[in-house]
């Protein structure tokens, strides 16, 4: 709620939010030269699109979120019901064809909203199953300043009839070979994309929430199995028909 406050009064600098350090390795991921006709995001212009629903309830684009609760609401439809899933979420012009939720909403909206409601971004703790310390202090080179500030719950709810259903994200993924639900990871992490040569990373590739590590994603998924490409489908006997609209609710980790 401070930090939401420092902004709409003017005393934060936008850019300011999106200094995050160095960007973690990925083997399959190339920094691309300066395109100067590239879009580059605007987070000035972001602020000045915010909408006050009410007391604490704000809107920038499509997301919604509580300053209060601290609660980020991401609208989506129910893209696939088979064959594996790298992605949760992306933007409607990214990598459908292997995403669970597809948006139209702003992945630079997602992540001023994710910064507004005091979630701090971090590579750390995504990486559990790497054994060697050095690999894993390189590749989660960038940390909130408060640790576990980048943890976040991931819900989805949908309409069934007049029901209003909720399920945690995880119960609609399953882990092969044995097709069960995950239990090796109890949070999502908020690592926050980062601005490249040619513009804001998650904008230009469309990359909202990973389940296989995407560094250009704003959430990823902290599993062991998160370098494995052929790992994850979906549950679909706890799922709706595809097209179906879904929210995806953030919410901050239960103490």
């Amino acid at each position: 709620m401070m930090l939401l406050r420092f902004f709409l009064a003017g005393l934060v600098s936008p850019l300011a939010i999106f200094a995050q350090g160095p960007e973690p390795a990925r083997p399959d991921f190339k920094t691309e030269q300066a395109n100067p006709g590239a879009p580059v995001p605007d987070p000035a212009a972001a602020m000045k699109r915010m909408k006050k629903v009410s007391e604490d309830e704000f809107e920038l684009g499509q997301i919604r979120f509580n300053a209060k609760t601290r609660e980020v609401r991401l609208p989506c439809v129910l893209n696939m019901r088979e064959g594996a899933i790298e992605y949760a979420v992306v933007h409607e012009t990214g990598k459908t064809h292997e995403a669970l939720l597809k948006s139209t909403a702003s992945p630079l909206d997602l992540q001023v909203a994710m910064l507004l409601t005091s979630y701090q971004p971090g590579h750390s703790g995504l990486f559990p199953g790497e054994k060697d310390e050095a690999i894993r202090k390189r590749m989660e080179s960038t940390a909130p300043k408060t640790p576990g500030a980048n943890n976040v719950q991931l819900f989805v709810e949908w309409k069934d009839g007049a029901e209003t259903k909720k399920l945690r994200l995880t119960d609609w993924m399953l882990e092969a070979p044995q097709k069960k639900k995950p239990t090796d990871f109890k949070h999502w992490v908020f690592n926050g994309s980062m601005i490249q040569a040619s513009g804001f990373s998650a904008e230009i590739y469309g990359s909202l929430i990973g389940i296989y590590y995407d560094v250009t994603a704003v959430i990823n998924c902290p599993s062991r199995l998160n370098g494995a490409d052929d790992v994850w489908s979906p549950n679909t006997k706890l799922m709706p028909k595809e097209e179906t609209p879904v929210t995806v609710i953030i919410t901050p980790v239960a103490p």
